[in-house]
């Protein structure tokens, strides 16, 4: 959470990695370093929807039993909203040009790991990637898809499971501990991609994509070194209220949102493996 819409969010490099002179003679004054920080603007976006229920609506729905339409468009509005902020944070975590060139790399090919050949090895892949970063990454963030392939590549199960074992299906907390991890954290979230009014047409959110990141989950735009958050100005607003103007007989006009910015600040903090997958 933030306490203003707008500020400095503090970004951060590799200073704190150099080595000083430390060293110090008898008498002599101790050296000094200037604290200080790298700031990028941020402004936060309200984002936020209606829905409408007419009475008649509302009226016929009451009728069945367990059905009550204003919570039901709350929730679809808030389902919305959420979906919308999920999108955003995937795109900031799915875009290769966010990270530095040594911080990323594209599979293709035979090194793909829904390809069986001996080239695909998520193993070596995670592993380069985990020893890029510089602060050691704490959570793998990946798509559905990837996924599904990860936990059953013959070479996970052989790192895993009993010595010859290439067939198995590992869970996350396996395969976060065979990485020294944290947390494995699945997109699983569809998006329609067609304008209104066209065919629907769907693909997953976080794509074909694995990413390593180091997560502070503390972090806020004042302290805390982390790949990146998401601001929040205080909490998500919900509510309904009477709308006369809908339907003949009036209605209710349920609206949701949030003020909120997607942000990265530490890009070096992250390794982004691009289309693991086909």
């Amino acid at each position: 959470p933030v306490d203003q819409r707008g500020g400095k969010i503090i970004t951060f490099g590799r200073e704190d990695f150099r080595i000083y002179s430390t060293l110090r003679a008898p008498g002599a004054n101790t050296r000094r370093v200037q604290v200080g920080y790298a700031g990028g603007d941020y402004a936060l976006e309200d984002h936020s929807l209606e829905g409408v229920a007419p009475i008649e609506n509302m009226q016929e729905a009451a009728a069945v039993p367990g059905i009550n339409l204003g919570n039901t468009t709350v929730r679809k509005v808030q389902n919305i909203i959420a979906l919308r902020k999920e999108k955003a944070q995937a795109d900031l975590a799915t875009t290769a040009a966010n990270y530095p060139a040594a911080n990323k790399v594209t599979l293709a090919g035979n090194d793909r790991w829904d390809v069986v050949h001996a080239d695909s090895d998520p193993v070596a892949d995670i592993m380069t990637g985990i020893d890029a970063v510089v602060m050691r990454p704490n959570i793998m963030v990946i798509g559905q898809k990837p996924w599904r392939y990860l936990r059953s590549h013959t070479k996970i199960a052989a790192a895993i499971f009993k010595s010859g074992t290439t067939a198995a299906i590992a869970t996350r907390e396996q395969v976060a501990a065979l990485f020294e991890i944290d947390e494995i954290i699945v997109g699983r979230a569809w998006v329609n991609t067609a304008k209104k009014g066209q065919a629907v047409t769907t693909s997953r959110v976080w794509g074909n994509h694995c990413a390593l990141i180091r997560r502070d989950s503390k972090a806020n735009t004042r302290k805390g070194v982390t790949f990146g958050f998401t601001a929040q100005y205080g909490g998500r607003v919900a509510g309904a209220m009477p709308d006369a103007k809908i339907g003949l007989r009036g209605g209710q006009r349920v609206r949701a949102g949030e003020t909120v910015k997607e942000v990265i600040t530490a890009n070096d903090l992250g390794y982004f493996l691009k289309t693991v997958t086909s």
